[in-house]
């Protein structure tokens, strides 16, 4: 039981870390899309002005404005990339747990009913269908998929 609790607060983790990570992506890639647009507003500005005050003027706020988008594109960056590094993390102590159960004469199954994990002797007939290679599969698909598209 103990077992299957820490594997199941894993596996929730996990999940937690990529979904986390695909929400920092997504508020950074749109930080992003805006700092362009203020940056091309910027300089437009700067090239119609005829003065050089006004050209310094908006040079300084250019330079003030686009700092604090690229600050946030930073800080949202890092918080992506440490929600990968626990997802890893967190994906090596699920097959750690699970080779260790496999040594022990037990696999990994599902339960569909209380949407949990829980580990079983090879003996034990039901759920057959819902074991380690489709979690694992799982898993590396969900990882592969924000890794790919956000990267």
């Amino acid at each position: 039981m103990q077992r299957d609790q820490e594997f199941n607060k894993n596996d929730h983790a996990m999940r937690s870390n990529i979904a986390k990570r695909f929400s920092y992506t997504k508020r950074r890639d749109r930080l992003v899309g805006q700092l362009a647009k203020k940056n091309d507003k910027y300089r437009e500005k700067y090239l119609e002005s005829n003065s050089p005050k006004a050209q310094q003027r908006i040079k300084k706020k250019a330079v003030k404005s686009i700092s604090k988008y690229v600050k946030k594109i930073n800080k949202y960056d890092t918080k992506s990339r440490r929600c990968l590094d626990l997802t890893r993390q967190g994906k090596a102590k699920a097959e750690q747990m699970i080779n260790d159960a496999e040594k022990r004469g037990e696999i990994l199954r599902f339960d569909p009913y209380t949407g949990e994990y829980y580990f079983a002797s090879k003996a034990d007939k039901r759920l057959n269908q819902y074991n380690y290679p489709k979690y694992i599969d799982k898993q590396n698909k969900m990882i592969e998929k924000n890794t790919s598209s956000n990267s």
